[in-house]
């Protein structure tokens, strides 16, 4: 197969030999410049995108935030509002709900935390 515009994603994938897949940042498939909560909604589309559109297992990925701010001199939109711990928690009971709704494959969630740009995970 001569891989070409008209292959769709999920073609491609198969085509290279993948055999899971997950995201590595919400930013890169939502707008991450709002409250964390609405974001979460199109993380769970997003989630159902994938279980229709591939064959291969999907490990959800969760964040608790982005802030572009301390890499830049000047002000660089990309800043998730409201993820408190509370919604945050949200986004990894999503991610347990989706692990537990795929029981034939292994239970992996990445966490995007970076300390660089200000997000640190620590534990209580």
């Amino acid at each position: 197969m001569a891989i070409n515009r008209a292959e769709t994603t999920s073609e491609i994938v198969n085509y290279v030999g993948f055999d899971s897949l997950t995201h590595y940042q919400f930013a890169h498939f939502a707008n991450i410049d709002r409250d964390y909560s609405l974001i979460l909604e199109d993380v769970a589309q997003e989630w159902d995108r994938i279980d229709s559109s591939f064959d291969i297992p999907y490990y959800p990925h969760t964040s608790i935030g982005w802030d572009n701010k301390p890499r830049f001199k000047e002000f660089r939109p990309g800043i998730v509002k409201n993820n408190t711990p509370a919604n945050v928690e949200q986004g990894f009971r999503m991610a347990k709900d989706y692990l537990d709704n795929h029981p034939n494959q292994k239970p992996l969630l990445t966490i995007n935390s970076w300390r660089m740009d200000g997000n640190q995970l620590s534990s209580a």
